[in-house]
């Protein structure tokens, strides 16, 4: 007999609810098939799981527990401290970014008048980083340029 036709069927064999011929040629087919009577052992257990997970008893105070679990952080504990810190949170950070930039400043300022370029190294900064007088394409479009 086809597989086919066989797995079609497998399920309601396995709840029990075929009778018959049917069931006859469903049992002779799984003694001769390995394939299909792993199936329905697989398919048998797991129909004994779903149903252990049906006869499941639910917990009695299961309820109350998540109605007090509800109601307890539905009340804050204390209504000052929440209210103070989403206050305070964003007025910190504030003070943490200025003080930042403050300090990022003072720290500029303060090796800016330690060191001081000489003529020189400024003019070596000047030539390395005016490439324009290096790049003979840029100077002749400059020119044209001007003399328009």
């Amino acid at each position: 007999m086809n597989c086919k036709k066989i797995n079609r069927d497998l399920i309601f064999f396995a709840e029990g609810s075929i009778t018959g011929s049917r069931n006859e040629e469903i049992n002779r087919h799984l003694s001769e098939c390995k394939i299909c009577r792993d199936f329905v052992r697989e398919l048998t257990y797991n129909l004994e799981i779903i149903e252990k997970e049906k006869k499941a008893e639910a917990n009695p105070f299961l309820y109350s527990k998540i109605y007090n679990k509800i109601i307890s952080n539905e009340q804050p504990a204390n209504v000052l401290v929440t209210s103070a810190v989403k206050v305070l949170r964003p007025v910190f950070i504030t003070l943490l970014i200025l003080s930042g930039i403050f300090s990022g400043f003072k720290l500029g300022s303060y090796l800016s008048d330690k060191y001081s370029y000489s003529d020189s190294e400024l003019q070596t900064i000047t030539y390395y980083l005016n490439d324009l007088q290096h790049e003979s394409v840029e100077t002749i479009l400059l020119y044209e340029e001007l003399e328009n």
